[in-house]
This record gives C-alpha cells, structure tokens and sequence, in this order.
C-alpha cells in the first residue's frame, strides 16, 4: 500500500464529489495556496492489520488565509468536506478508491478540531479507513 497513490486517489474523489476549491495531496510539493481556502488530504500512515487488510489514517485538512477569506466561504468549504466524507460511499469517494485500486472494506470519521495557526483558519477532521 502506498500512502502518496492513497492520498491522490482521495484527491480525485474529493474533486469528484463537488468540491470546488484547490485539492491537494499531502505529500505534494505544491504550496498551499495564500489567497483562499485549499483542502489538503494527507495520509500519514497505512497499517497492515492482518491477511490483505490495511488500516489508513486520513486526515482532511481545510486551511485558509484568517484574514483574506471570509468566514462564510471558509466555513462552505468545511462543510463541503463533512459533506464529501459523509456521502463516501455513494458521491465518487469510494469510486475512486476503486479506480486506483484499492478496496473499501470499511469507514470511521474520527475527531474534528478547529484553530487558527500562523494567521490561517485550519479544521482537521480525521477518518480511518480499512482497505483490502
């Protein structure tokens, strides 16, 4: 299992599920953007759990300039992730595992914080996913 083809994948359901602002790959070396709300997907482990299933931790992390964003647009754009991640299974999230392949064998959406770090909004919602 690879954490970067992982993260990309969840890029492309992400995108495929409607969400309109910049997606990035956590392990992409692009710079966040400075002028807007940007959703970064980050996988930092994948876990061998026994025979072919993994376990994924997911983080989806929506950053945003506090003081060049509104909050409307950076609350929509939270709310357009919970959305995207709530309907995994049927708005192009769980396809895309599928087309990159990897099989969903089962979901659990985690802790969510909130903060405002280095003059950006930052939400964090974390998710574990088990992959055969």
């Amino acid at each position: 299992m690879n954490n970067s083809a992982l993260e990309q994948a969840l890029v492309n359901g992400l995108i495929a599920a409607g969400v309109t602002v910049p997606v990035q790959a956590g392990s992409s070396a692009d710079q966040i953007a400075n002028e807007g709300p940007t959703v970064i997907v980050s996988v930092p482990e994948i876990q061998h759990v026994v025979g072919p299933l993994h376990r994924a931790t997911v983080h989806w992390i929506v950053s945003a300039p506090a003081y060049q964003t509104t909050e409307t647009l950076y609350r929509a754009t939270v709310e357009a992730v919970r959305t995207a991640v709530a309907g995994f299974a049927t708005n192009g999230l769980a396809s895309s595992l599928a087309d990159s392949g990897f099989g969903l064998a089962g979901l659990h959406v985690g802790d969510s914080s909130e903060q405002i770090e280095d003059g950006r909004w930052v939400n964090s919602l974390s998710m574990t996913l088990g992959l055969n």
